[in-house]
């Protein structure tokens, strides 16, 4: 076993997921405030395998979400595309037991290791390129203590598929969170600044594995700031609040959902990238809601009845913060021994290790221009047109959740569920 090295990392380039040129590498945060870099946009082209495996994780975003609604009162935002990231570097590292529960889980069974380090690898470089106007960022990064030997493949399959950056650091120094959080602050331009908390790191640290997902969409039909008003939100957790209440009339794609669930598709600009809003009926909860209309089969039938319409639409402007844990989340979604010390990650060190850790800190502000995401998850290894229809209103001055995707192909990068303010 050799130390990992800059004369190997160039030696890996030979091997499969060979990079073409990244639109992710060396980016600073005020690069972010201007757009991609991309001249000429790239289509996200996938195969019918790619396409399967992309419906399939899409399975395990609604089912994270699900997991995450049932136990939170309060507004939150998530994005399962980065966890989903940063368990299929890990999952380069696993075998046996732990390695299939974590294929089951993310919705990879039947796929074999090197389609799924190929998939993300087409992710990585694509979601980036489909826009000269939307910004996407997303940017990998491994960090190993010093003297920790990891597996030579497993180094290859995340920088050359995952374009992860791979360095040495002394957790017990009292500088390595701070040189985490500022990787993280960079990478999602300065929105998410503490991922990591010296108390999480110490000797027996071996790793640190991080995912960031950066995102800013221009509105396609801005909202005119002159038609912000004052309004009331009917939060079931804090009572009726006074909240700024967008306001804009126009041909949206709309539905209405058996159960009289309301949902409406704001395009950002390009059209590549939109913003699905998801307004229970009110004669329904949120959580109800959620709980049916998160299932893959309900999920995309409810898109494929989207229509255009003219909508009547008012959505609050907000704001929303959230940082998690997501041990217990993951178990109850089957990935149970990656986090106990039957673990078996042989494939990332002779060293017996364990998934101590994985927690996500994610941001989301929606206003009359458009829309600012981000989304930092970490993972600590330890040792052991269409003709025109009666006008719609859609009215979100209650508990709503929202999705953020890609349009093409369905990729979800956030979820929010927006309770109160």
């Amino acid at each position: 076993m050799k130390r990992l090295s800059f004369i190997l990392i160039i030696m890996f380039s030979l091997f499969s997921c060979k990079s073409k040129g990244s639109v992710n590498e060396q980016i600073e945060p005020d690069d972010m405030k201007t757009g991609n870099g991309v001249t000429t946009p790239i289509p996200l082209k996938l195969s019918q395998n790619e396409q399967k495996i992309l419906e399939s994780n899409n399975a395990f975003s609604l089912a994270l979400f699900r997991q995450i609604s049932a136990q939170e009162s309060k507004s939150f935002v998530v994005s399962p595309f980065s966890v989903s990231a940063l368990l299929g570097m890990l999952m380069n590292g696993a075998d046996g037991k732990t390695y299939t529960q974590m294929q089951a889980a993310l919705g990879f069974e039947g796929t074999d290791r090197q389609q799924i380090n190929d998939y993300f690898h087409k992710m990585m470089t694509s979601l980036p390129a489909l826009d000269t106007t939307n910004i996407v960022r997303i940017a990998n990064a491994l960090w190993l203590a010093n003297g920790f030997l990891i597996e030579d493949e497993f180094a290859r399959q995340n920088n050359e598929c995952f374009n992860a950056t791979i360095d040495n650091l002394n957790f017990t120094a009292p500088t390595a969170a701070d040189i985490i959080n500022a990787w993280a602050a960079k990478n999602t331009n300065n929105l998410i600044k503490e991922v990591i908390k010296r108390s999480m790191l110490n000797a027996d640290t071996r790793m640190v594995l991080a995912n960031a997902l950066y995102f800013k969409g221009k509105w396609d039909i801005p909202f005119k700031k002159s038609n912000t008003y004052k309004d009331t939100f009917h939060s079931a957790t804090k009572g009726n609040q006074e909240v700024d209440m967008m306001s804009l009339t126009d041909d949206f794609l709309f539905t209405m959902t058996e159960d009289g669930a309301k949902i409406l598709e704001l395009d950002y600009e390009d059209s590549k990238y939109c913003m699905d809003i998801i307004l229970p009926s009110e004669q329904s909860s949120l959580k109800a809601t959620v709980k049916k209309l998160c299932q893959t089969g309900e999920w995309n039938a409810a898109l494929s009845h989207l229509e255009t319409y003219e909508v009547y639409t008012r959505i609050p402007k907000f704001e929303v913060k959230y940082s998690t844990s997501l041990n217990d989340v993951l178990k109850k979604l089957g990935i149970k021994d990656v986090f106990t010390a039957s673990a078996d990650l042989s494939l990332l060190s002779k060293e017996p290790t364990f998934l101590s850790l994985i927690k996500q800190d994610a941001y989301l502000k929606v206003d009359e221009e458009g829309t600012e995401a981000a989304a930092v998850t970490i993972g600590i290894v330890g040792c052991t047109a269409v003709a025109p229809r009666d006008p719609q209103t859609f009215y979100a001055n209650r508990p709503f959740m929202l999705v953020i995707r890609e349009k093409q192909n369905g990729t979800i990068l956030f979820m929010s569920e927006i309770t109160e303010f």
